[in-house]
Parts: structure tokens; C-alpha cells; sequence
């Protein structure tokens, strides 16, 4: 494409997560303004947004990049003064490096003074500020407020999803719904699937939510993965699971082959949490802090112990620590963080019940 101008032309940038988009929609943005000899030329653009966030972080972001321009320094600065590589690059600035440090400097300062006139805003604020500059012709109060029926298009989305429950092709869908359902049945909730789904949409349409669903490419998480996916949970999370039960089942033996009682341990601690444990209480078995410091003095006897009772203890120290190591991997520290984003996405990636 030819680098003499680009008025009267339509652009598509294309790009995925983390490979540049802000910068090179920051970049468009200030060759449209600096090309021009007019400070305010920047009242002329609009930028759209999706959401306030997105418009304040372009808002900070043009706002850095022309103050670092105009001092002729950062990246924005050696882009604007590259030579365009082919024919089909973004056309750069034709303007001597002097001069458009010059331009920035103004520009900036314009920006600054007339910020009010700075349009980057979300397509929502931009439909408003157009309606109210017609509201006299539409006959409106100028005090009206725009109102979103959420609603009714939750509702409305929800029963969309609903109706296609058990059709021809929708199976993965029909089998993440019914593990929905017989989730809150077993977890004792609200089993209404409506009532509930409603309730979670309400969710997705916060700004804050925006984020994670544009991370959830529809083409890759479709509800045929969404089952894959749940069963790899599953899978990783029985394996660490049973591998605790069986080192603190193990602890317990060794315990028992010594001749050992409750009685002989520090007020029972160990052994009473080795049988919780076992049993697979897991997080809901926490240890006390008098256990904790136990293990860190690595003694678990009570303080009359005979000898040979401490002898004893120390003897099945390295199954009992390896129990209570394989604990707090599972259950504390950054080990313990992903463990338990695991467990909350079996719970939300509700599929039906793995045999």
C-alpha cells in the first residue's frame, strides 16, 4: 500500500493477545494527528472502545507516547521515524524527526488543555453523547437516562441455550447442563437450572468479566472441550488426592507396626490428623498450629514420653513427613493456589458424572 496517505481508507488490524495491538493503534492514532500542521487536529478522531477500562488505559497510553515523542525518545518514537519496510506497512510520518517532535510537543499540550475534547470512549458513551445532540429534534427531555435491560437479555440468552437441550448435535451441551444441575443437587443448592443460569449471566456482563471471556475463544472452548477438559481435571486432581490418602494410610501403618497409641503423641495431634487425612478430609483438615510447629521441630511426642516411645516416633518420622509435605503441597503455597483453581474448575465445568 502506498505511503502517501490513508484518508478515505478503511484498515483492519488483526492480532491476537499480547502481540501489540495497543501500540499499533496508538501509533495510527498519532500519525493521524501529527500529519496535520494543527495541534487540535485530535478533536477531529474518534476511538472506540469496548469498555471504560480499555478507553482510559488508550486514554494514559496516547497521552505517554506523544509526551515521550516529543521528547524524541521510547519505542512509539523510533516507529514513527522508521522507514515503512513494503509497500503494505502502516505509512510512517514523511516528516523530518525534528519536526515532529515539534508537532508532538503541541499536540500534547493541546491534549492536555482541551481534554474534554479527547474522544476515546466506549461505543455505549458514544451512542449517548450522538442521541443527546438530537434529543430537541426527538422531542426527549434532555434529563433522560439511558437504560440497559439486563434482564430481560440475560433471560432472554438463557432460554435460548435451554431450548437447545437435548437436540440433535447438542450433546455436549446437554451433558455440561444435566452436570450442572446434579452438582447443586449433591452440593444441596438451588437446582432450578433457569434460576441459576440467569444468576451466572448476570455475571459475564460485567465489565471486570470481560477479560476471561475474551480469553475463552469460542472456536477452542466449545462444549466438546469443555468435557475433555473437565475429565483432565479430574483426572490430575484424583491422582494428587488419592496419592495424599495413601502416604497418610501409610503414616497410620507405620504407627500401628510401631505399637504406637494417640496417647503417646503430643496431646494426639498427629495421629487424629493422619486419620482425617486418610479418610480424605484434605482441605477441610487443616493443621493446627500446634501441629505445625510439631513438624517444624520435627517432634511429635509428648514431653513425659518414655525413650523408647520417642525412639519410636522417630522411626516412622520419614513416612509421617512425607504425608504432611505432600499435604501442604496440595493445600498452602503456589502449589496449593493451582490445586485449588482446579478443584473451583471441576466445579464450574459441571459435566456429567464420570463413572
Amino acid at each position: 500500500m502506498a505511503q502517501k496517505t490513508r484518508e478515505g481508507q478503511f484498515f483492519i488490524v488483526r492480532a491476537s493477545a499480547g502481540s501489540g495491538k495497543t501500540f499499533r493503534l496508538v501509533q495510527d492514532y498519532l500519525i493521524c494527528c501529527l500529519r496535520h500542521d494543527d495541534a487540535h487536529y485530535f478533536r477531529r478522531i474518534l476511538a472506540i472502545t469496548f469498555t471504560n477500562k480499555a478507553a482510559q488505559e488508550m486514554k494514559d497510553r496516547i497521552m505517554q507516547d506523544v509526551v515521550e515523542v516529543s521528547m524524541g525518545k521510547g519505542a512509539m518514537w523510533e516507529s514513527l521515524i522508521a522507514p515503512a519496510k513494503n509497500d503494505e506497512e502502516a505509512p510512517r510520518l514523511l516528516l523530518a524527526p525534528d519536526e515532529i517532535q515539534k508537532r508532538a510537543r503541541f499536540l500534547s499540550e493541546a491534549m492536555l488543555h482541551r481534554y474534554e475534547d479527547f474522544s476515546v470512549m466506549t461505543i455505549d458513551s458514544f451512542v449517548n453523547r450522538l442521541v443527546r445532540s438530537f434529543s430537541r429534534d426527538l422531542k426527549w427531555d434532555e434529563e433522560f437516562q439511558i437504560e440497559l435491560d439486563e434482564d430481560s437479555l440475560v433471560e432472554a440468552a438463557v432460554v435460548r441455550v435451554m431450548d437447545r437441550v437435548g437436540r440433535p448435535g447438542q450433546e455436549a451441551l446437554t451433558r455440561l447442563l444435566e452436570g450442572f444441575v446434579r452438582q447443586q443437587v449433591e452440593e444441596e443448592r438451588n437446582a432450578q437450572l433457569k434460576s441459576q443460569l440467569v444468576k451466572f449471566g448476570k455475571q459475564v456482563t460485567k465489565e471486570n468479566m470481560q477479560g476471561a471471556l475474551t480469553a475463552l475463544d469460542p472456536e477452542i472452548w466449545h462444549p466438546e472441550r469443555l468435557d475433555e477438559y473437565r475429565k483432565e481435571i479430574r483426572k490430575t486432581l484424583n491422582t494428587q488426592r488419592k496419592e495424599l490418602h495413601e502416604r497418610a494410610g501409610k503414616a497410620i501403618i507405620d504407627i500401628r507396626n510401631q505399637g504406637l497409641e494417640n496417647g503417646d503423641f503430643y496431646y494426639g495431634d498427629l495421629p487424629k490428623w493422619l486419620a482425617r487425612v486418610a479418610k480424605g478430609a484434605g482441605r477441610k483438615a487443616p493443621m493446627s498450629n500446634r501441629l505445625t510447629g510439631q513438624f517444624e521441630l520435627g517432634s511429635y511426642s509428648k514431653k513425659n514420653a518414655e525413650p523408647d516411645v520417642v525412639q519410636r516416633i522417630e522411626a516412622i518420622l520419614p513416612s509421617v513427613n512425607l504425608a504432611i509435605e505432600t499435604w501442604q503441597e496440595l493445600y498452602d503455597g503456589e502449589t496449593g493456589k493451582k490445586f485449588k483453581l482446579f478443584e473451583h474448575l471441576q466445579e464450574r465445568v459441571s459435566l456429567k458424572k464420570q463413572k
